[in-house]
């Protein structure tokens, strides 16, 4: 804080015929407008700025002693925001830990997506909001529910009612590559129940009839029997067997042709929510 300070007038004396003027002073204490190590000054002479040109000439300052103390510091102050983030980070890992102990105390058992639920009892971060540290920790404690289910159960809830959702005209055509994705909805841990959400990536295929096919083909030409089987949509490709094998014309009475048909499939993503018998974890 600046203080006024009163500088008395200049003194003359006569010294051995001379006239001798000794200006006027007074102490003062200075302290630099900025921070830093910058502002820190040697002894000597200086001019007050505040004055006029003429003044200064006159009117000047003098440090008696070198002016010391000024430091510059940086430091990491925690903000509410980093702490913030800590606390959804911290959560996040927590309760991604808890999903895989869960998992691998349960082997045959799938934990559910969705169908589990951390219970915090504790969650502490070792520095508060404007401390100055350059890190922060936090501890969570708690426990991890959830419920699973084995993948068998799922797969063949899930098939049982695939049914229900292929459109009409199509038939099922089960693949190795078939996938099946589950998540969970309304969970009740307390009571241990859930409703399963599933679906299917898998194929399906127009339905054919192979009665009608072999009676439309019966006592064709072979090659134009081909022909029939490959123009009908749905067919990718047909093998006609019959007996006798010999016959180049197909015989009139069809419990003697057979035919084996390749299927035309289309993806088709299925699914639709079932309830089950979880087994909690």
């Amino acid at each position: 804080m600046a203080a006024a300070a009163i500088i008395p007038g200049a003194t003359t004396t006569l010294k051995e015929g001379k006239v001798v003027t000794t200006p006027g002073k007074t102490n003062v204490t200075v302290e630099a407008t900025k921070v830093g190590p910058d502002s820190n000054g040697k002894t000597g002479t200086f001019t007050i700025s505040s004055l006029s040109k003429v003044k200064q000439e006159k009117i000047y300052g003098e440090a008696v002693a070198v002016t010391a103390g000024g430091t510059a510091l940086e430091v990491t102050i925690v903000s509410s925001l980093d702490l913030a983030n800590l606390t959804n980070a911290a959560r996040a890992a927590t309760i991604t830990k808890g999903k895989e102990a869960l998992s691998a105390d349960q082997t045959d058992i799938k934990l559910l997506e969705g169908a589990y639920q951390f219970v915090t009892d504790t969650e502490k971060a070792n520095q508060e909001v404007g401390a100055e540290a350059e890190t922060v920790s936090m501890t969570i404690t708690g426990t991890m529910k959830g419920i699973g289910v084995r993948y068998e159960q799922v797969r063949d809830a899930t098939l049982a009612v695939i049914d229900k959702t292929i459109p009409t005209g199509k038939i099922h055509i089960s693949q190795s590559s078939d996938t099946i994705t589950t998540s969970a909805e309304n969970l009740d841990l307390t009571q241990g129940t859930v409703q399963i959400l599933a679906r299917v990536k898998t194929r399906t295929a127009l339905v054919l009839d192979q009665d009608s096919l072999i009676n439309a083909v019966a006592g064709q030409p072979l090659t134009a029997a081909e022909a029939t089987l490959r123009a009908t949509g749905g067919v990718v490709e047909a093998t006609i067997s019959e007996r006798p094998q010999w016959l180049k014309t197909l015989p009139k009475r069809d419990d003697q042709i057979s035919i084996t048909i390749n299927y035309s499939t289309d993806q088709a993503d299925l699914g639709e929510p079932f309830s089950a018998s979880p087994a909690p974890n």
